[in-house]
């Protein structure tokens, strides 16, 4: 099993695939995939797939991938004389959004270094740069091994000649307490659900037209989610606030007491954003968040819903 499909086989509950906007003009990915690298040597040809056959390739993780836009993918064996093989996977993922959401949709570990965004556990490297996520691995984890994968790494990210900075929603977040590896950036109601299940039905509305992050938050000891929605008008999210403050009952005020193991939620519209706070200790911790979230919005000129 690849190393794609490792990670993301969890993920396999029939979903429909979501629309998307126009993607970026096409190009051979296949060209960004290194000839050789010192004794590593390419085994056999490189294989694409696209989004009618990437099924073929890694099954059940493939409708993830469908979920942020995928167009194609590279992939490549290098072979070595006396260390294990190493696999490149260059995905095209159709726009900087959707790599940037596919690379946080497993994310586990700080960043390395290459590319835009970067992590490597044991034996894997994960990065994305402009419109493209690469996927670096060996079967099992060796010093040579290493350095070839990240050696491979920075030339494929030096190949890459888009710059694309994370979604303006990212920047948003507070810093105080932001657990990196925990943000999840996405345009599909299926990944809110498969990372922090909320009940109910899409209560938030999100469809292909508006972005969501999530993220976790530590402070004082406690961790805390914390949930921005962006709607393409003030209506949206008028109509959207409607449904979440109906389903968590929120007060006037707009909290909510959960259990004693999640004890508040909290949430807000601003303009034709969504601010939601899950988990908090208390409702001034959870407001505390919703006020720093709140003023890392852009003004929007929309004032009537």
């Amino acid at each position: 099993m690849n190393a794609s499909s490792f990670v993301l086989l969890a993920a396999i509950a029939g979903f429909l695939v979501a629309g998307c906007v126009a993607p970026s003009p096409l190009l051979n990915v296949s060209r960004l995939l290194p000839g050789s690298l010192a004794e590593w040597q390419p085994a056999g040809a490189p294989r694409e797939y696209n989004a009618d056959t990437l099924y073929d390739y890694i099954d059940g993780a493939a409708e993830v991938y469908l979920r942020f836009s995928f167009r194609r993918v590279a992939v490549q064996e290098y072979q070595h004389p006396e260390l294990p093989p190493i696999t490149v996977e260059v995905f095209d993922m159709s726009h900087p959004w959707a790599a940037y959401g596919m690379f946080t949709f497993s994310r586990e570990g700080p960043g390395v270094g290459i590319g835009t965004d970067s992590e490597y556990v044991p034996c894997v490297l994960r990065f994305w740069k402009g419109r493209f996520l690469v996927v670096i691995y060996a079967d099992h984890e060796t010093p040579g091994g290493k350095a070839a994968i990240w050696e491979f790494g920075r030339r494929i990210a030096d190949a890459i000649r888009e710059e694309s900075p994370r979604p303006a929603l990212v920047r948003c977040l507070p810093p105080a307490g932001l657990l990196s590896a925990s943000l999840r950036y996405f345009r599909d109601p299926f990944c809110l659900s498969y990372h922090f299940p909320l009940g109910g039905e899409n209560v938030f509305q999100i469809t292909a037209d508006t972005e969501a992050v999530l993220a976790t938050y530590e402070r004082d000891g406690t961790r805390s989610r914390l949930l921005l929605v962006a709607y393409p008008s003030v209506a949206r999210a008028a109509a959207a606030w409607e449904s979440v403050a109906a389903h968590f009952q929120f007060n006037p005020e707009g909290f909510s007491w959960v259990n004693d193991r999640q004890p508040w939620t909290g949430g807000r519209q601003v303009g034709r954003y969504l601010v939601a706070v899950f988990q908090a200790p208390s409702a001034a911790a959870a407001r505390l968040l919703l006020d720093e979230a709140t003023r890392n919005l852009p003004a929007t000129t929309e004032t009537t819903p």
